[in-house]
Formats: structure tokens, C-alpha cells, sequence
């Protein structure tokens, strides 16, 4: 059962790198003259990343899997605490990219300050999601 449980959430931290990294793409690419339907996948996309990890899957792995891992392995606690904190942080992270979407589609493409705006933030969270562990293929 372990390994099942493992394989599930390195599934989900997969699945949300691809998203992550979609958003990062759709977003370099621009709507390209089919604005509606370009907001509307992002803005889908960003749900998903609301209600999986931040309402789902980073509460299992505070009140489950860290707990567990820390008493296995007490030298952990760095690294679960620097996990909880992007934990902490993702849903505030998530919040500011719909404002900043709303944003771009409001005021148009030709706001750079706005479209560049979005793209900084997916970035980051886009490496930190793909340099876990979890998300390597080989673990």
C-alpha cells in the first residue's frame, strides 16, 4: 500500500508540473486573437490548480505524509517545514495569478506590464513543482 500512495502523489505533483507548465506556455503564447476562449482555458486551469492541491492534495500531505515521514526520519524537518511553507504560500500564489489574469483580459494584450506580470509567477512555481522529488521520473 505504501507504494501505491507514493505513485499517487507523485502522479498528482506530475500532473500539476504539466499544468503549471501549460499555463507557462499559453501565457507566452498569448490569445492570438481568440481571447475568449484562451481566458477560459486559463482560468479553467487555475481552478484546477486551486481546488487539487490546494484544497486536496497539500492538506494529505500535511496532516498524513509529513507526520509520518518526520518520525521516520526526523532529519526531514527542514525540508517538510520549507514543503508546508509552499504549502502556505500556493494558495495566496494562486489568488494573485487570477487577479493578474482578470487583469490581462480587462485591460487587453497590449498592457505588457500585465502579461508579463503573469508569466513571472508561473515560472517559479512551475521549477519548484518539477524539482521535487516526487516529480522526477526515476523516483
Amino acid at each position: 500500500m505504501p507504494g501505491a500512495s507514493l505513485r499517487i502523489i507523485r502522479d498528482e505533483h506530475l500532473t500539476l508540473g504539466a499544468v503549471l507548465l501549460s499555463i507557462g506556455m499559453m501565457i507566452e503564447r498569448g490569445p492570438k486573437g481568440n481571447a475568449d476562449s484562451y481566458f477560459d482555458v486559463l482560468r479553467a486551469m487555475l481552478f484546477y490548480i486551486d481546488e487539487l492541491p490546494e484544497r486536496h492534495h497539500h492538506p494529505i500531505e500535511s496532516s498524513l505524509l509529513f507526520p509520518l515521514v518526520e518520525r521516520r526520519a526526523p532529519e526531514t524537518a527542514g525540508v517538510i517545514s520549507r514543503l508546508e511553507s509552499e504549502h502556505v504560500h500556493g494558495e495566496s500564489a494562486v489568488r494573485e495569478l487570477q487577479h493578474l489574469l482578470l487583469a490581462w483580459e480587462l485591460i487587453g494584450e497590449s498592457s505588457t506590464k500585465h502579461s508579463c506580470g503573469i508569466a513571472i509567477p508561473c515560472r517559479p512555481n512551475t521549477r519548484a513543482i518539477r524539482s521535487t522529488t516526487c516529480c522526477s521520473p526515476e523516483s
